[in-house]
C-alpha cells in the first residue's frame, strides 16, 4: 500500500511540472487508491483537453488580432486613397479645360467647375439652380430635348449646340452627356461634359466654303453649282416651272493675260464676276467653272424670254470698259443659253447644251448669246466628225494649197500671190477654210497644217519664179496662226522649210494676224525679229479689227500692212470709211511699209484706192483663189495687167467722195 501510495504521489506532484507531460496513474486493483488513480487520470485527461482548447483559442485569437490589425490597416489606406481621390477629383474638375456640371432631374445645374463657368459668363454660385434652357439657343433646344430622350434610353448622349452666355451672344459648344443613378438605381440627373468648339466650327465653315467656293472670285464653284442645279430642278418639276442656265465665256481674257500679266487677268475676272451678279435676280446663282468660264442658274424662269433678257442685260453691261489697276479694258462675253425641257435627274444634260450654245455664239462672232436648239447638237456631231477626218486628213496628204492674186494697182501687174488652205475631203469635195480651219486652231492642227501650206506654197513659187524669170519680183504670202508663233521653235521650223524647198527667203511673206502680235507683244516681237532675221518679209494681216496701233506696229519689224476687207466695202458708201483708210496708207508710208488693201470687188474701189495711194490689192475682182495650175497657165500668158480707163464722171465722183471724207 505505501508502495502504491508513494507511486500515486510522486505522480501528483508531476502535475504542474512542466519538465514532464502529464502522465496516467497505473494502479491495478479495485481498492481506493486505485479509485483515487482513476479519478487523478480523468482529471489529468479533462486538464489536457483544456490546455488544448486553451491553444487553440489562444490561437484564434493572434490569427484573429493579426487580420484586425490587417483589416484596420487595409481600411486606412483605403480611406487615406479615397480622400486623395476625392482631392485630386477636386482639382481635376477645378482645373480641367472642358467645362463639367451636374444637373438634376428637372435639368437644372447642381454643380458646375470654373470652367464651365467662366465659358457662360456667370459665376460658379450664380449657376446654381438655373435652367438648361437658359444656355442653349432656342433654335436648338429642340435638339437637346431629343438627346434628353436619347441619354434616358441608352445613358449617355452626344450632340452639338449653339450656346448663349451670359451677355446674350452666342458660341458652338460639342457635349456629352452621362445619366446619374442612386444606389437603388433610380434616374437622379446627369453629368454633362461641354467644350467650346466655336474655333472649330469656324474652320470647318471657312474648309467647306473652300471647297464649294472659287477662291478668286469667290462665287461657287463646278461642284455647287451641280448641285443647286439639280435641287432647283427638282423643285421646278414639283412646281410645274421651268429653270434656265446661262453659260459664258469670257472673249479676251487671254489677250489681258498675256500682254498686261496674269494679276491684270485676275482683276479682270472679279469684275466680270461682279458684273454678272448685278445682273442676275436675287436667288439666281452666278458661279465660275473655272479659266474664264461662267454659270447663271436662273430659277422659276417664266419662259425662254426671260433668260434671253438677262443674257441681254450681261452682254449690254459688258460694253462698258472695265477699270484695272493701271488701265482700262474691254472684256465681251459669248452666253449660251438653255432652257429646262429636260428631267431633274439631268442637270449634266442641261449645262452642257448651254455649253454647246455658247460654242455657237463664239462661231457667230462672240459678244452675243444664242439659245440652244436641238439642230445644235447636230452641228456638234458634225464638229467630231470633222475632227476625227481632219487629223486623218493630213496623213492622206488631202490638204493641198490654193493660191489668190496680189495686184500691183498702180501697173495692174501680178506681183504674187497668197497661200491659202483647203481640204480635198473623200466624199465632200473641196471643203472651205472656214469650216475646218478654226477645228484646226482649237486642236493644234493648225501648227502641221500650217506648215505643209508653207512648205508646198514655197515649192511652187520657186518652180513659177525659174518657169517665169519675167516676173522679177514675186511673193507667195502664208498666213501663220497664233500657235505656230508661239511655239519655241517657230524660226527654226521656217528655216527648215526655207532649206528643203530652196525659195529665196525674200520671196516668202508671213502674213500674222493683230491678234496674234498682241497676244503676247514682247515674244511676237522677238521671233518676228528672228524670221525678219532669216530674210523673210512679214505682213500684218487684217488691220484694224485688233486692239493695235500704228505706234505699236512700230515695235514690229513688218513689211506690209494688210486693210481688212471690212473697210474697203465700205468705201463707196461711207466716208469714215475713206478717212480710215486714207489715214492707214498715210501712217504706213510715213513707217515705209507696203499696203495692200482685202476684198477688193469693184472698180471704183480699185480707184479710190489708188488715189489713197494704196500699193497692192486683192479680191474676187481680181480672182478667187485657184489651184497651181491655175496661177500656172496666168502666169504663162505673161504679166497680165488689171487696167481699165478711167472715166471723167468716175474720177469726179471719187474725188468728191475723197474731199468729203
Amino acid at each position: 500500500v505505501l508502495a502504491r501510495l508513494s507511486k500515486l504521489t510522486r505522480q501528483v506532484e508531476r502535475i504542474g511540472d512542466e519538465r514532464h507531460p502529464l502522465t496516467r496513474v497505473d494502479l491495478p486493483g479495485g481498492d481506493e487508491l486505485a479509485q483515487l488513480a482513476g479519478k487523478t487520470n480523468g482529471m489529468l485527461a479533462k486538464l489536457e483537453q483544456s490546455a488544448r482548447q486553451i491553444r487553440e483559442s489562444e490561437e484564434k485569437l493572434r490569427i484573429y488580432n493579426e487580420n484586425l490589425e490587417q483589416i484596420v490597416l487595409e481600411r486606412t489606406q483605403q480611406l487615406e486613397l479615397q480622400n486623395l481621390e476625392v482631392q485630386q477629383m477636386n482639382a481635376i474638375l477645378e482645373n480641367a479645360v472642358e467645362g463639367i456640371s451636374q444637373f438634376d432631374v428637372d435639368g437644372r445645374y447642381v454643380m458646375t467647375n470654373q470652367s464651365y463657368a467662366n465659358t457662360l459668363g456667370y459665376r460658379l454660385d450664380e449657376m446654381i439652380g438655373i435652367s438648361w434652357k437658359e444656355t442653349v439657343h432656342p433654335a436648338d433646344q429642340a435638339k437637346m430635348i431629343k438627346a434628353f430622350k436619347v441619354l434616358l434610353e441608352k445613358g449617355k448622349a452626344e450632340l452639338e449646340v449653339c450656346g448663349v452666355k451670359r451677355d446674350g451672344s452666342t458660341f458652338y459648344k460639342q457635349v456629352v452627356m452621362i445619366a446619374a443613378h442612386s444606389e437603388n438605381g433610380e434616374f437622379t440627373g446627369h453629368y454633362c461634359f461641354m467644350k467650346d468648339i466655336s474655333e472649330r466650327k469656324v474652320l470647318e465653315a471657312q474648309i467647306e466654303h473652300q471647297a464649294f467656293h472659287d477662291t478668286l472670285t469667290d462665287l461657287p464653284n463646278r461642284a455647287l453649282f451641280m448641285n443647286r442645279l439639280y435641287v432647283a430642278q427638282v423643285r421646278a418639276h414639283r412646281q410645274n416651272a421651268s429653270v434656265a442656265v446661262l453659260y459664258l465665256d469670257i472673249d479676251n481674257l487671254k489677250t489681258v493675260n498675256d500682254s498686261l500679266g496674269h494679276e491684270a487677268g485676275d482683276q479682270l475676272l472679279q469684275a466680270v464676276a461682279k458684273r454678272i451678279q448685278h445682273c442676275v435676280r436675287p436667288g439666281d446663282t452666278v458661279a465660275r467653272l473655272g479659266g474664264d468660264e461662267f454659270t447663271v442658274l436662273l430659277e422659276t424662269t417664266v419662259d425662254e424670254k426671260e433668260a434671253l433678257k438677262i443674257a441681254e442685260r450681261i452682254v449690254s453691261q459688258m460694253r462698258a470698259p472695265i477699270k484695272l489697276a493701271n488701265c482700262e479694258v474691254f472684256a465681251s462675253a459669248s452666253i449660251g443659253v438653255a432652257y429646262s425641257t429636260v428631267l431633274p435627274d439631268q442637270p449634266d444634260r442641261l449645262l452642257r447644251e448651254a455649253d454647246t450654245a455658247m460654242y455657237h455664239a463664239k462661231m457667230h462672232g462672240k459678244a452675243g448669246y444664242v439659245l440652244f436648239t436641238s439642230s445644235m447638237n447636230d452641228r456638234i456631231v458634225e464638229r467630231i466628225q470633222i475632227e476625227s477626218a481632219l487629223r486623218q486628213a493630213l496623213d492622206r496628204e488631202e490638204i493641198c494649197v490654193y493660191y489668190q492674186p496680189l495686184i500691183h494697182l498702180e501697173t495692174g501687174d501680178m506681183s504674187g500671190v497668197e497661200a491659202l488652205a483647203r481640204w480635198d475631203r473623200p466624199g465632200h469635195g473641196l471643203v472651205l477654210p472656214g469650216k475646218f480651219i478654226p477645228i484646226a486652231e482649237e486642236t493644234g492642227l493648225i501648227v502641221p497644217i500650217g506648215y505643209r501650206v508653207m512648205e508646198e506654197a514655197c515649192r511652187q513659187t520657186k518652180a513659177w519664179k525659174e518657169a517665169h524669170k519675167e516676173y522679177g519680183q514675186f511673193t507667195v504670202n502664208v498666213n501663220m496662226s497664233g500657235k505656230q508663233l508661239q511655239c519655241p521653235d517657230v524660226v527654226e521650223r521656217v528655216l527648215e522649210v526655207l532649206r528643203k524647198t530652196g525659195i529665196d527667203p525674200g520671196d516668202l511673206k508671213i502674213e500674222v494676224t493683230e491678234s496674234v502680235m498682241m497676244a503676247n507683244v514682247a515674244d511676237a516681237a522677238d521671233k518676228l525679229r528672228q524670221l525678219k532675221a532669216l530674210g523673210v518679209k512679214l505682213a500684218l494681216d487684217d488691220f484694224g479689227t485688233g486692239y493695235s496701233s500704228m505706234a505699236i506696229l512700230n515695235e514690229f519689224p513688218l513689211d506690209t500692212v494688210k486693210i481688212d476687207r471690212a473697210f474697203i466695202k465700205r468705201l463707196e458708201d461711207q466716208p469714215e470709211a475713206v478717212s480710215i483708210v486714207g489715214a492707214i496708207v498715210m501712217l504706213s508710208k510715213a513707217m515705209s511699209l507696203d499696203v495692200t488693201a482685202e476684198g477688193i470687188e469693184a472698180e471704183n474701189q480699185v480707184i479710190f484706192l489708188k488715189e489713197l495711194g494704196c500699193d497692192t490689192g486683192q479680191g474676187y475682182l481680181f480672182g478667187k483663189p485657184m489651184a497651181a495650175e491655175s496661177i500656172t497657165k496666168l502666169m504663162a500668158s505673161g504679166p497680165t495687167p488689171f487696167s481699165k480707163s478711167i472715166g471723167v464722171e468716175e474720177r469726179q465722183s471719187v474725188e468728191q467722195m475723197l474731199r468729203a471724207a
